[in-house]
């Protein structure tokens, strides 16, 4: 199934699919009560190659940068075939960052174009009145916003027809996409993953996670995401296996979804996946076509009890944006485990203190080294010895980890991270930025309390909020106001309001006693745990 000549740029390849079955349904969009948007084989190279267009048109051509802002959308895709074809590189970014935040990662991935959805088009108002070098490629619009507007990608792409650009085979080795980490301990990081890396991401679907031509994907992930790409939106498009795609992550409706679509595979992050577990049982809950759940982070105490009440097989693993690879087959390790790596490409450590390797079950930091030690990545404007990447060659991944006498690691913790949650590491004072711009709120501290859910390493999200007056604010309200402007594991687990934060004589807030303070029965919490 997976083609071997990587250095084949591979908007090639999936051109080739396309021309094999270019009506081929091979994504389909569904959009939460709007109509479905269903992007065909043909109807994705045909508008690549237009955007492609488009990218020389506006002078955007080999190792240049444009970014995306939108929740998951067709052109978040159709912009990355076009990106494998002239070499440039994607940036997509999160549309619900603020717009300083914006501001910063698009300075810093060094864009020099953008293309954004219309329900952000106030922030990106702000963002352009400070980078105003920056080109406006398009604006798309929702189906509720829809009428013919001069800014309209889709009217600007219907404009490039006879002018596309087909891709070149000689762009396979450029870097393709940068995705920026969450910069929950630092600034974000930007991994830059070179186009031949989506190779392996097919790999591994098929020789690993064991992908079948009849298999049909699901995936509420954000294109903001690895997993989107390396589990669902890669393996679609190489392989011809239609995936569907939500635009946004909502546990309540998995089963719906895939019901209704008939989908086979799924991926869930962290507690994602106690949230599904923990929806009311129903007599039709075994009753579903999937067959296999791709997990990262799924709680041991609801491993066995998942499959049975769902009757599928979990298939765990660990991985991240650098390259970092490990995995539990179903049946095959413990329950727990995240696995051990894969093949002979990677290896795995854990390092305690002193650059000492941890023994069985003792708790150190993770690891992992190519074994050619040819890093193929790099980070955005960073030297790779700021990046977490030793002289030696091994990458740092700031997770806490052990393993058995057996070999099988397993999570444990996120190294100077009080946050994690739906396997995501949660910045607090971006989600206090977002609680201060509410009118009712006067100062607001977020903290982590273990996950209700018992995911490992995960947190439950606190907001302990002071408000401005002494009449009890609309808690639903700011919870919703929450709900729109930040990612699901972003927004607060519970709201706490509080009469005071515990400072030092330094102004340094003490979450320790918040922590320790904390009543989820307590009249003065509220809980929004889905």
């Amino acid at each position: 199934m997976v083609p071997c000549e990587k250095d084949i740029n591979p908007a090639c390849y999936i051109q080739k699919k396309a021309g094999d079955d270019p009506e081929l349904p091979i994504l389909t969009f569904e959009n939460q009560g709007l109509a479905d948007e269903v992007v065909t084989y043909g109807e994705l190279v045909q508008k690549g190659n237009r955007f492609a267009g488009l990218l020389k048109y506006q002078g955007i051509g080999p190792g240049d940068v444009f970014a995306t802002v939108m929740e998951n959308r067709p052109e978040v895709i159709i912009s990355l075939y076009a990106a494998l074809a002239t070499g440039a590189v994607l940036m997509p970014l999160d549309p619900k960052s603020n717009w300083e935040k914006l501001v910063y990662l698009l300075r810093h991935g060094q864009a020099k174009g953008v293309f954004f959805s219309s329900a952000v088009s106030e922030n990106m108002d702000k963002v352009l009145s400070v980078l105003p070098g920056i080109k406006v490629l398009g604006i798309t619009y929702l189906q509720n916003h829809r009428r013919v507007r001069k800014n309209d990608l889709q009217v600007i792409l219907e404009a490039f027809k006879g002018a596309e650009i087909p891709p070149e085979r000689k762009w396979a080795d450029n870097y393709a996409m940068i995705l920026y980490t969450s910069g929950t301990t630092g600034i974000p990081k930007g991994v830059k993953i070179r186009a031949s890396r989506l190779y392996d991401y097919a790999a591994t679907a098929a020789d690993i996670f064991k992908y079948l031509p009849k298999d049909r994907l699901y995936t509420g992930l954000p294109f903001t995401h690895g997993n989107a790409y390396s589990i669902t939106i890669i393996p679609a498009l190489f392989f011809g296996i239609p995936a569907v795609i939500s635009r946004n992550i909502d546990t309540r409706r998995i089963w719906d979804i895939c019901r209704r679509y008939e989908c086979t595979i799924f991926s869930l992050l962290g507690g994602m996946a106690a949230e599904v577990h923990a929806r009311p049982k129903h007599p039709d809950d075994a009753f579903n076509p999937v067959r296999k759940v791709i997990s990262a982070g799924m709680p041991r105490n609801i491993w066995r009890a998942f499959e049975d009440r769902f009757n599928v097989v979990i298939h765990e693993w660990y991985g991240t944006l650098e390259g970092g690879f490990a995995h539990n087959p179903p049946g095959v390790g413990p329950v727990g485990s995240f696995g051990k790596p894969e093949g002979t490409y990677v290896e795995m450590k854990v390092e305690g203190k002193g650059d000492k390797p941890c023994e069985a079950d003792e708790i150190g930091e993770l690891m992992f080294r190519f074994r050619n030690q040819k890093n193929d990545f790099e980070y955005q404007s960073i030297p790779q010895a700021d990046g977490n990447i030793n002289e030696n060659g091994w990458s740092l991944t700031g997770d806490m980890v052990h393993r058995d006498s057996e070999g099988w690691y397993f999570f444990d913790y996120r190294k100077d991270q009080d946050i994690r949650r739906y396997g995501e590491f949660i910045a607090a004072r971006e989600v206090e930025g977002v609680l201060l711009a509410h009118p009712e709120v006067k100062e607001a501290c977020v903290y982590g309390i273990a996950a209700s859910s018992g995911a490992p390493g995960e947190h439950d999200l606190v907001a302990a909020i002071i408000p401005k007056t002494d009449i009890t604010p609309d808690v639903s309200g700011i919870a919703a106001f929450c709900a729109a402007k930040l990612s699901a594991a972003a927004v607060p687990s519970y709201i706490q309001l509080v009469d005071a934060i515990p400072k030092t004589r330094t102004d340094k807030v003490v979450r320790r006693l918040l922590i320790e303070a904390f009543e989820a029965e307590s009249p003065s919490v509220y809980c929004f745990n889905r």
